[in-house]
């Protein structure tokens, strides 16, 4: 216990005298608040809308839960059900935070602070987790996955889906899950049920030793893994283990959506299902962002180089006044990176994306030569590596580090360093492409491409890009999109609006 902890222990006093089955539904209250505008305020435990606001950010119930989960009991006497109560535990908390950030750092300890910040609040920011939501569900509700989700989960994906948004519905208006209800009537079995929430929850005092065990009284502190990530409910008492608390709202719907990955990942055939899920959902956006005669969409198609067969780039799109080659890739950046706990980490992050810009350049070396089914109109070409999730590389540190690995594995790669001028990259997230298709659509590939790899704005990230060089242009209709593509998967009426 180093570093921070003499500043960190009147914050964790404080929590010691907080009950802690009310303290959860305290925060599930402001949780409900803080993300939702149209929420009702929780004026009437004597907060002031304006002032809670200002002291409080969704980012900080995250770290606040998991302190209360820690160090709360139901023998405490206090809750945080006014600005009296909750004020000073915010403040210790911002202090402890405070001291964390003034340990000695240089100039590249402060791009990675921004890069940890990045990670840390931008995916409270938007529509992040409504539009993660729609993609997952997209992706994991194509064919090939049912056998996958069934023999991980024991629920088709309709099911599982059903599961998720229908507690997802009952969080707006209770912290507090009966995982023993029975949803026989809609062809979900008690037993299926019950492993879908058991896979979700924890005991309190499993998760406090699993917080007690990642704890880092440093400058990591607020920084380190978060078990309610994994496992958003949360059991209070063992006598009644059907009755399960979500005080973050949030983290289930990212849990059932983009979390899934866990449940499936180490299930047989998985991989290279998702990898083609992932391919097929950016091959929907393009097909229906880019269905008028002036752009022309085309699919992968395996070609032969010698004796040996190559696939070429995922997804080629191209109009009248360039070509877009995209590769996909599934690679998450590792919690270890997002934090930064070392250069290692985020080095070997980046390097699996240098990868993918690697391979891109050897695709569009190779339609250059006439080798692949691409018939070369000679127009210029922008290769573009698209994540499925966001990767934040916020910091220029970052955006030169990856440029940096690309460039030392061309020349090993056959290909010239040059390229890097002639046709730079582009590496963005399918949430930014799912709102930057639509200015494409309107501007063109080459004014789109021409001006995010100038020198102006070739270290922004693509969403912050459009906003800037293109503040007239309007954002993606991919709510549309996502409507009718739900219909297919699940057999509702009415899907989540954003």
């Amino acid at each position: 216990m180093t570093d921070i902890y003499q500043d960190y222990k009147p914050f964790r006093n404080m929590l010691r005298k907080q009950h802690l089955e009310a303290s959860l539904i305290d925060v599930w209250e402001l949780a409900r608040y803080l993300s939702n505008n149209d929420a009702p305020s929780p004026g009437r435990f004597g907060y002031n809308a304006n002032s809670l606001r200002t002291l409080l950010y969704p980012w900080d119930l995250l770290l606040l839960a998991r302190e209360l989960i820690l160090h709360a009991s139901n023998c405490g006497p206090n809750r945080l059900d006014t600005m009296t109560s909750l004020g000073p535990i915010v403040n210790a908390m911002r202090d402890a935070s405070d001291a964390a950030t003034r340990l000695p750092l240089d100039q590249e300890d402060v791009l990675i602070g921004i890069h940890r910040l990045a990670h840390q609040q931008f995916r409270f920011q938007g529509n992040h987790d409504l539009s993660a939501m729609e993609r997952y569900l997209l992706i994991f509700g194509q064919v090939e996955f049912e056998k996958i989700m069934l023999a991980s989960t024991g629920l088709a994906t309709s099911q599982y889906y059903f599961l998720g948004m229908a507690v997802a519905g009952h969080l707006l208006h209770s912290p507090r899950v009966n995982a023993a209800q029975n949803y026989g009537e809609f062809g979900i079995s008690r037993e299926a049920s019950r492993d879908f929430f058991r896979r979700l929850a924890l005991p309190v005092s499993e998760l406090r030793e699993r917080f007690s065990a990642a704890a880092q009284y440093d400058g990591l502190w607020q920084y380190t893994w978060n078990e309610l990530e994994a496992h958003p409910l949360v059991g209070l008492d063992p006598k009644k283990p059907e009755h399960l608390y979500c005080p973050l709202p949030v983290l289930w719907l990212r849990r059932v959506t983009a979390g899934l990955y866990y449940d499936l990942a180490n299930t047989r055939g998985f991989s290279d299902a998702f990898g083609e899920a992932f391919e097929k959902y950016i091959g929907t956006l393009l097909k229906k962002f880019f269905s008028s005669e002036d752009f022309v969409v085309t699919a992968e198609i395996p070609y032969f180089v010698g004796k040996n067969t190559h696939h070429g780039a995922d997804w080629i799109l191209s109009d009248l006044t360039a070509n877009l080659f995209i590769e996909c890739k599934t690679k998450r950046m590792r919690y270890e990176a997002k934090i930064a706990l070392d250069e290692k980490s985020i080095e070997k992050e980046l390097g699996s994306i240098a990868d993918a810009v690697v391979q891109l350049y050897k695709n569009i070396s190779e339609a250059e030569r006439n080798l692949t089914h691409w018939c070369n109109n000679h127009l210029p070409i922008y290769p573009l590596v698209v994540s499925i999730e966001d990767w934040f590389l916020f910091s220029p540190l970052l955006q030169k580090q990856l440029r940096d690995i690309v460039k030392a594995r061309l020349r090993p790669a056959g290909l010239c360093e040059t390229l890097l001028n002639s046709k730079p990259f582009t590496f963005a997230s399918a949430r930014e492409l799912e709102i930057g298709f639509e200015i494409i659509r309107s501007v063109g590939i080459d004014a789109f491409f021409r001006a995010k790899t100038s020198d102006e704005y070739h270290d922004y990230l693509l969403l912050e890009f459009s906003r800037q060089a293109f503040p007239e242009a309007a954002g993606g209709n991919f709510n549309e999109i996502f409507m009718a593509e739900l219909r297919k998967i699940l057999p509702v009426d009415d899907a989540p609006q954003g």
